[in-house]
């Protein structure tokens, strides 16, 4: 999902909402459903830099569109460190350690993401920094 440009457009939002609509959980073998995008969304926990005044208004729209979809996990960058968390139900991933790690204690990485009888689980692989 196109958020790049830190907020979340009305006319974004409507699409993602008939995507979801178009790919039900629990018909045609989807047993999961996970969204990306560039910027995470405003929460309780992380509040991304270069965002618009909107943000936590938009944010919340977004929430309201996955729980209705039973969205499982939103993955996302933007950030320059590594964060998950329990979104109201929802894994929030945010990877932000391929890159030079600009908060203290973040590591080089990235996120594995299995998806195993319907469940989604991350866990973190560290990696050397390039010399």
């Amino acid at each position: 999902m196109d958020n790049a440009k830190g907020t979340f457009p009305d006319n974004t939002l409507a699409w993602l909402d008939r995507d979801l609509a178009a790919h039900p959980k629990g018909k045609g073998g989807i047993t999961t459903l996970i969204v990306a995008m560039h910027i995470p969304p405003g929460t309780a926990g992380t509040w991304p830099h270069g965002t618009r005044f909107d943000y936590e208004e938009r944010s919340a729209k977004l929430l309201a569109i996955l729980k209705r979809h039973g969205v499982d996990a939103v993955l996302s960058g933007h950030e320059h460190m590594q964060h998950v968390e329990g979104w109201e139900g929802i894994l929030l991933l945010i990877s932000g350690g391929a890159g030079a790690p600009l908060a203290p204690f973040q590591k080089y990485g990235y996120y594995r993401i299995d998806v195993e009888n319907g469940r989604v689980r991350e866990s973190f692989r560290g990696v050397d920094k390039a010399r």
